[in-house]
Formats: C-alpha cells, sequence, structure tokens
C-alpha cells in the first residue's frame, strides 16, 4: 500500500519544517499546500524532499489538490 501525506500550510515558517520532516518518518510522498502564505513558509521546505503546492491566495487544501 502507497500513502501520501497531504499537509495545509498558511502562514507556518515557524514550524512547517518539523511538522514535515515528522510526516517523512512516515511516508516518502508528502505534499505541502502552501495556501497563500505571506510569510516564508515555502522558504523553510527547500532542503526537504517535500512537494510543495503553491497558491497566491487562500484556495484551501482540497481546491488545490483539484488542480
Amino acid at each position: 500500500m502507497r500513502v501520501a501525506v497531504v499537509i495545509p500550510a498558511f502562514n507556518e515558517a515557524a514550524t512547517i519544517a518539523e511538522v514535515a520532516e515528522g510526516a517523512l518518518r512516515y511516508s516518502q510522498t508528502v505534499y505541502v499546500v502552501d495556501d497563500g502564505s505571506k510569510d516564508d513558509t515555502a522558504a523553510q521546505l527547500l532542503d526537504l524532499p517535500v512537494r510543495l503546492i503553491r497558491n497566491d491566495t487562500n484556495l484551501g487544501k482540497a481546491a488545490s489538490l483539484a488542480r
């Protein structure tokens, strides 16, 4: 069985790397949906093997995955 983890994030620069690292312990496939963050949430993930989906505005996790 293959499992993917999807993490919604909105202005989570302070904690997103720790959350993503934790998810990577359980699955090799981790998606982070940066849903219109105005801080450096995305920059905190640069050294991690996650798949980043970035939205310019807040659309929600489901809408982001449907694109």
